[in-house]
């Protein structure tokens, strides 16, 4: 008898599954459902350590954190109670394409330091639909109009005597959405003290 050892990536949680199979030299086929209830074995002893969510769930964590300080830097400067982030902005961001419900509460939770009141929109009644993220610093559901809207009306509604509310990310010709690599780049700049605070919601794109 070997052991085989397969290695597969998971792209949801970007970590590694590890899938341990016994199989006979010999016949491997003879020794079928041996084979089966040993991966079933292995793959659910990884769940019930713990081990399999735990690094993920930091990685998001420290992502988020790195999101939340930077759009607290930028609502400041803005002048601004609330920012709003459309679903371009989280899939630049957070390098996704796919929102499943319980990266969405994590993303709201992590956020919650720098803003406490925060309002999802969905395009439909899945957690995997996220449209848009209302991040406010004061509460802010109270001026939001209800029914399905635009983003941008959304925000036209509030009434003046409600929270600044603007778009984080702005339309401008031969730019793109920031990218997480951009936050960073920009956050440690500002925090070694060589340039000062300035707005920043998109970058050039780079041309060869």
């Amino acid at each position: 008898m070997r052991w085989q050892v397969r290695v597969r990536t998971c792209r949801e949680v970007k970590c590694h599954v590890i899938i341990v199979t016994l199989a006979t030299i010999e016949n491997v086929g003879s020794n079928k459902s041996l084979l089966n209830l040993h991966r079933r074995t292995y793959r659910s002893d990884y769940h019930k350590l713990g081990t399999f969510m735990e690094p993920h769930r930091e990685a998001c964590r420290r992502q988020h954190r790195v999101l939340g300080h930077f759009l607290a830097v930028q609502a400041w400067l803005r002048g601004l109670e609330c920012v709003v982030l459309v679903r371009s902005d989280l899939e630049a961001f957070l390098d996704l394409v796919r929102f499943k419900g319980k990266r969405v509460k994590w993303l709201c939770e992590d956020l919650s330091p720098w803003f406490p009141n925060q309002v999802p929109y969905y395009l439909s009644s899945s957690p995997s639909s996220l449209h848009s993220l209302f991040l406010s610093r004061v509460p802010i559901a109270k001026w939001l109009a209800d029914g399905s809207m635009s983003t941008e009306r959304r925000i036209l509604k509030i009434p003046k005597e409600g929270p600044k509310t603007e778009r984080f990310s702005k339309a401008i010709k031969g730019h793109r959405f920031l990218t997480e690599a951009d936050m960073v780049r920009y956050l440690a700049v500002l925090n070694s003290g060589l340039t000062q605070p300035q707005a920043f919601s998109s970058a050039p794109i780079e041309t060869p």
